[in-house]
């Protein structure tokens, strides 16, 4: 009887090893870009949330970053329990939108725009990107360079 349970506690140890995390959610590096009718765009606000599974009812924060002149954009966790950059593994619902008065800096200093021009005071980018989103992202286990979107606004891609 003590050896079957020794066998099962270590059976148990071993499964943790490879499978037992410390309940943080596991983050990873995203980076992208963003064009708008074909062209990058400054000081947009792109947004990744989690979308909750089945097995995974709480996927963890949200990420976001803001667009430079050339579109691009790091993810950084947007939550006061966890720091750091990227975002947590799985599908993601993903919203972009102009940085309004007030957004970006309140998030992170070092983020918003790089030459210091002024922020629109209203949304330009239509609802279908960021409030009504349609755009989903799934982010791979070891993160990706290419959460990169095309939104058009004025025209439309045949």
């Amino acid at each position: 009887m003590l050896r079957s349970f020794l066998l099962a506690g270590m059976g148990l140890l071993a499964a943790c090893a490879f499978g037992c995390s410390d309940g943080r959610p596991k983050f990873v590096p995203v980076s992208g870009r963003v064009l708008v009718d074909g062209k990058p765009v400054a000081n947009l606000m792109v947004t990744f949330q989690p979308m909750q599974t089945e097995k995974n009812k709480d996927p963890g924060p949200g990420s976001a970053g803001v667009t430079d002149a050339e579109g691009r954009f790091t993810l950084k966790v947007s939550s006061q329990q966890y720091s750091g950059t990227g975002a947590v593994v799985g599908k993601h619902k993903v919203r972009i939108g102009t940085v309004l008065p007030g957004e970006g800096q309140a998030t992170d200093p070092s983020i918003g725009s790089p030459d210091d021009a002024p922020l629109a005071g209203k949304e330009l980018i239509p609802p279908q990107y960021n409030q009504d989103t349609i755009l989903t992202f799934e982010v791979p286990p070891g993160g990706t360079d290419q959460a990169n979107f095309e939104i058009y606004i004025r025209t439309r891609k045949p």
